[in-house]
């Protein structure tokens, strides 16, 4: 059975790290915000039907800094309730008759989505780059693992009958709700919209019909209402999100009144990955000999729970400091000593 779904990616990066070739990457974008800006790389409105533009909350705007020089590179909307209605209005209008359209019909337009999308890499990679604060070479790797979901999903919907990385995120759940004949409204994380909205124009570009996709901007202020308003309507069918055990568990017990669908998911990109290492187990007779070899090979770990750990008896080995002279930056770190009492365990 087809239905209108809606993904959610609140995930926020807490924080962003680099050595001096990815600050010269960040300096070299930022010297080209303008141009991005004029090639409408970097927008400035919301997506709602295919429509960029199409929002009440004109009159308020969400600011977006870039990690590396806290330069605002843009600014988008902070919608809100009534704003995320007609989002969810336009996919259910839209759904109508994108569920009638065959399996071949799907593949052929989100084929076409996938090949823009990989023709425009470099320019995806650099937006992510810029708002996000990840390597560029980290951005590019994503928009590849991003597009992989698109081409897949477009080989699928072929044979479908009836199915803190702020773009794979979103690629990879969209892309099969899209395959399957439903339709989205996606609320990224407030710190990275502009990758998002630039991925629904590409699908816009591509064929992909007005409303099938919306994408909802709002700021972190505002993310409660929009979740709240997504989770109890009884035109979206399904929720699935990408963030904090707690903001779960907030969502689960929204949606429990519309019977819901949820689907859910550290050392790598800042920690800020499901699939990395939270901890380490190291049997005594090798631990230092484990520490010493991971310190050397160590490239960047941040952390904002350092302190605390430092304060109830962790050793820390190197790091530990905001990297200057940009302190958004923090020094490779590595604490031993870690205890159930600390805050980063």
């Amino acid at each position: 059975m087809y239905k209108l779904a809606v993904t959610l990616n609140v995930a926020t990066p807490l924080a962003f790290f680099g050595r001096a070739k990815l600050k010269t990457q960040f300096l070299q974008l930022s010297k080209h915000v303008g141009i991005l800006s004029q090639s409408r790389m970097l927008h400035d409105k919301a997506f709602i039907n295919a429509e960029n533009g199409f929002t009440q909350s004109l009159e308020k705007r969400l600011q977006l800094p870039t990690p590396a020089t806290q330069e605002v590179i843009a600014t988008v909307p902070d919608m809100n309730h009534e704003d995320t209605e007609l989002a969810i209005q336009a996919a259910k209008q839209a759904f109508n008759s994108w569920k009638n359209t065959t399996g071949k019909e799907r593949a052929k337009l989100m084929r076409k989505w996938y090949d823009l999308a990989v023709a425009k890499q470099d320019e995806l990679a650099k937006v992510l780059t810029l708002e996000n604060g990840k390597p560029l070479k980290e951005s590019v790797g994503e928009i590849i693992y991003s597009t992989d979901y698109l081409e897949f999903y477009a080989e699928e919907a072929r044979r479908i009958h009836g199915v803190e990385f702020p773009t794979a995120m979103i690629a990879r759940k969209a892309a099969a709700a899209i395959a399957s004949g439903c339709t989205c409204v996606i609320k990224p994380a407030e710190d990275t919209p502009l990758s998002a909205l630039l991925l629904a124009e590409v699908a816009n570009e591509a064929g992909i019909p007005p409303g099938v996709i919306n994408v909802v901007t709002a700021s972190r202020e505002n993310t409660p209402s929009v979740g709240e308003k997504l989770c109890s309507s009884e035109q979206i069918a399904g929720i699935s999100f990408t963030g904090s055990t707690a903001v779960g568990k907030i969502l689960y017990k929204q949606c429990s009144s519309t019977i819901k669908r949820r689907d859910g998911s550290k050392f790598r990109n800042t920690g800020q990955t499901c699939v990395s290492t939270n901890r380490i187990l190291v049997h005594e007779k090798v631990h230092d000999k484990f520490v010493e070899k991971l310190k050397s090979s160590m490239a960047s770990l941040v952390s904002a729970l350092v302190q605390d750990a430092l304060s109830k008896g962790a050793k820390k080995i190197v790091g530990g400091e905001p990297h200057q002279p940009r302190r958004t930056y923090y020094e490779p770190t590595l604490l031993t000593g870690i205890n159930p009492t600390m805050q980063a365990l």
